[in-house]
């Protein structure tokens, strides 16, 4: 009878043992899983980041053309009127 609740114990212990080998293996593949998805979101993040800092750039370039453009033609029609009213 010893001997028979004896295996009993090792058989659950045996049993309880992979079970908690089990749960650890999920615990650390969710973590990875999770680390995962954090990384990807940061770089989704940080690409967004760079696309914002370029269109940035982008309109801040185009703004400085547009005003360089209106100065020349402000400095041409000034020029213009001035050879105008010199004739």
């Amino acid at each position: 009878m010893k001997k028979t609740l004896l295996m009993l114990a090792i058989v659950a212990a045996t049993f309880a043992t992979a079970q908690a080998q089990d749960v650890k293996e999920n615990a650390k593949a969710t973590g990875r899983a999770a680390k995962k998805t954090m990384n990807a979101a940061g770089d989704k993040i940080d690409r967004e980041a760079n696309e914002a800092k370029q269109d940035v750039k982008q309109e801040s370039r185009e703004a400085k053309q547009g005003m360089k453009r209106a100065a020349r033609k402000t400095k041409h029609t000034v020029k213009h009127t001035a050879h105008k009213m010199t004739n």
